[in-house]
């Protein structure tokens, strides 16, 4: 990344996939967050690499799973897979981390598109 810029056109990738509010506003705090990570002392950034390619894999695949929405195959439990992935890896839940969360009533759903 920081010889070859790299990240530039996997940022353009994710831009492309993205289809949420919420995924666009993690590829914007992803962009910082790589941008902050160039300003960092080689030896820093370094150590820090794990938590920068941790977030970049989290962005990363809730795009890959909006895209599949658009695939047009099973479209509502793919859709609901896509959120569900995203509010888990990428919405901020607060200090209760969730636990306070209205509860969903997804299962059926997901068992149907498993089985079926």
């Amino acid at each position: 990344m920081l010889k070859e810029q790299a990240h530039l056109p996997f940022l353009d990738r994710l831009r492309e996939l993205a289809t949420s509010d919420l995924l666009h506003a993690r590829i914007d705090d992803l962009t910082k967050a790589i941008s902050a990570w160039h300003a960092l002392d080689r030896t820093v950034a370094e150590e820090r690499l794990y938590p920068l390619a941790q977030f970049m894999a989290d962005v990363y695949a809730a795009a890959l799973l909006e895209d599949q929405v658009t695939w047009g195959l099973d479209d509502e439990r793919k859709a609901l897979v896509a959120r569900l992935y995203a509010e888990a890896h990428l919405a901020e839940r607060g200090p209760l981390r969730g636990i306070d969360a209205p509860a969903g009533d997804h299962f059926d759903l997901l068992l149907t598109g498993a089985l079926g």
